[in-house]
């Protein structure tokens, strides 16, 4: 079927820097910006933050852009009204007003990604668009349109569709096998097509509709994918979701907390006195129910900030300050490093 050509959004944060989405930049070899004027303009990969799907372009020298303002994203609400301005299926810098629909901050993994948190929004926002800002009422960036996996290559069966001849017959057009051994001709053209035919529905693995980063989680990586100095942190730890189902007066409700399976040695985790079997109650000042929320906020910290921890111990409450430290460069899960 090839391949369809990638298409991408990006915006000038001034200085030479132009910000996309890590998914937009992959597998490039000369990236190339074309503005609105016309210019296409060779561009250097300055840094990619693959884990939370950032990447920043740097232009050549004297090659400057106009930069837009980074705003607040912790200003949005639902309702807030925005604008996208992205290329829309090809179509260059196509304006679509957006309505923020609600608000992840929690940690939201999605492919290869983990996003801190989202910005859903709804409106007119399609293929192409990833890597695009979306902007408030006063002009400020308050969030990049990320592209969200929702799964492979739809395909189903296509007993009734248009038919092409074919070896032993005629089969419906598009049809591909699936697998197994086909079964014998048929000689009847208008007879179902056979179980291990199916047709592919021109649906893309992902689309850019529906959920933006937030400027606030950006800006630190942003800064640092300038400087080609991306760190994220980490604790040094092994952690399990635990859930525990509970019946009171006919009412169900599932307890989920979250418990340290591991404490590696030499990590801030181990500084900081964490046991195997402390089970993590809030992180600062956040309830954890989830590994998501350990995630996310190792994710918005940096080296030398504290991690304020609420725990319980065999049923006595303590807080623990975890003073953390850059990630170790090796695979999360190495032996003696571990996956937080």
């Amino acid at each position: 079927m090839g391949e369809p050509p990638k298409i991408g959004s990006g915006f000038s944060i001034g200085d030479g820097f132009v910000v996309t989405t890590a998914d937009v930049l992959s597998g490039m070899k000369s990236p190339m910006v074309l503005t609105e004027d016309g210019r296409r303009i060779h561009a250097t990969i300055s840094g990619v933050d693959p884990e939370m799907n950032i990447g920043v372009l740097k232009l050549p020298v004297n090659t400057m852009l106009p930069g837009l303002k980074l705003g607040q994203s912790n200003h949005v609400y639902p309702g807030h009204f925005a604008i996208s301005i992205g290329n829309q299926y090809g179509h260059l810098n196509s304006v679509a007003l957006t309505l923020v629909a609600g608000l992840r901050d929690d940690g939201f993994p999605a492919g290869e990604h983990f996003y801190p948190g989202l910005i859903q929004i709804a409106g007119t926002v399609g293929v192409g668009t990833s890597g695009a800002p979306i902007l408030d009422a006063h002009g400020d960036v308050i969030g990049m349109i990320a592209g969200i996996p929702f799964g492979d290559w739809t395909s189903a069966p296509f007993p009734n569709g248009p038919r092409m001849p074919g070896p032993g017959g005629s089969r419906p057009s598009g049809v591909i096998n699936t697998g197994g051994p086909q079964a014998p001709p048929k000689s009847d053209t208008n007879s179902p097509a056979t179980p291990d035919q199916r047709i592919i529905f021109l649906r893309p693995p992902v689309t850019s509709a529906g959920f933006a980063l937030p400027i606030d989680d950006m800006k630190p990586v942003l800064a640092a994918l300038r400087n080609g100095k991306l760190v994220h942190c980490w604790l040094g730890l092994d952690m399990k979701e635990e859930r525990k189902r509970e019946e009171v007066n006919g009412a169900v409700t599932l307890k989920r907390w979250v418990m340290v399976s591991t404490v590696y040695p030499n990590s801030p985790a181990s500084a900081a006195g964490l046991q195997t079997g402390d089970r993590l109650v809030t992180v600062n000042g956040r309830p954890v129910s989830r590994l998501n929320t350990i995630r996310a906020a190792l994710l918005r910290a940096q080296p030398g900030d504290a991690m304020d921890l609420h725990i319980d111990r065999n049923g006595s409450a303590q807080n623990v300050s975890v003073h953390l430290t850059a990630r170790p460069d090796m695979p999360a899960g190495a032996p003696g490093v571990g996956k937080h």
